[in-house]
């Protein structure tokens, strides 16, 4: 099950503000909320079957959670119930927020996901990615700042393939086609450092234009994997607050380069 909750946060103290730098901590607050046997499994598990931002829209601050398993979406259900349009108190800020829930997302079997992108009648080779919370990566023991198409491309498949109880993508030549075939051919981006509790890594925000040559067979995985990532988030800590991105396909034939959105 792939599902997106998405709640507004609103400071008890007028003073607050919301900032990206709190998603580590309303990660603690999700956890703490859940039965103790299902928290330390989720401790213990490496592929975690969610992921977690808080970002600011229009002065706004959302919390976005997304569930990428069923068992998971079903604790998410419970815990929306009971955190809808009531006061929540974090600790470790010593402050309270009013927590609404803004919007669900349609809930996707793996199946289904895919399917969808297998059998729409225009495969998109022209995608926009926006990095709303920083993102990094870790490759050789180093923390990678700067977007690059075969950790972007590594993180998605390792994600998918750790949960998706539907098709998976474990052919190595067809996964070094793919990356062969993507490139990013425009950027806007920057570095922020995102705050955890005992360390802050260096990533970027912003956003990227990629095109994807190749066959038909390759552009429809590309546009499944890219659109994934929008629940999956790219990257490391996704769990923590990193790596959320907003996904649209991209017109090049508009002069207003119009985008819409692969995944409502």
């Amino acid at each position: 099950m792939i599902k997106q909750y998405i709640f507004k946060v609103i400071p008890q103290d007028k003073n607050e503000r919301i900032n990206f730098n709190m998603g580590s901590i309303m990660h603690g607050r999700m956890i703490e909320s859940l039965p103790e046997q299902i928290a330390q499994q989720l401790h213990n598990t490496s592929a975690r079957p969610y992921s977690q931002a808080i970002y600011v829209k229009d002065d706004i601050g959302y919390w976005q959670i997304n569930a990428l398993t069923l068992e998971m979406n079903n604790y998410l259900e419970q815990l929306a119930k009971q955190w809808n349009d009531n006061v929540i108190y974090l600790r470790q800020r010593d402050k309270k927020y009013h927590i609404q829930l803004h919007n669900i997302s349609n809930g996707y079997s793996y199946q289904d996901f895919s399917r969808c992108f297998f059998t729409i009648a225009q495969p998109q080779r022209y995608l926009h990615i926006k990095f709303i919370t920083p993102t990094s990566f870790k490759s050789n023991g180093e923390y990678q700042m700067f977007p690059n198409i075969n950790l972007i491309l590594a993180s998605l498949c390792r994600r998918w393939n750790a949960l998706s109880d539907s098709i998976v993508f474990e052919d190595e030549a067809a996964y070094k086609d793919i990356c062969k075939s993507t490139f990013i051919h425009g950027y806007h981006l920057s570095s922020r450092r995102f705050g955890l509790e005992k360390i802050k890594i260096t990533g970027f925000s912003g956003d990227i234009d990629i095109f994807i040559k190749g066959p038909e067979m390759t552009v429809r995985w590309l546009n499944m994997l890219f659109a994934y990532g929008q629940f999956c988030g790219i990257g490391i800590k996704t769990a923590l607050g990193m790596g959320n991105v907003k996904v649209w396909a991209k017109n090049r034939e508009d002069n207003n380069t119009s985008v819409t959105a692969l995944i409502k």
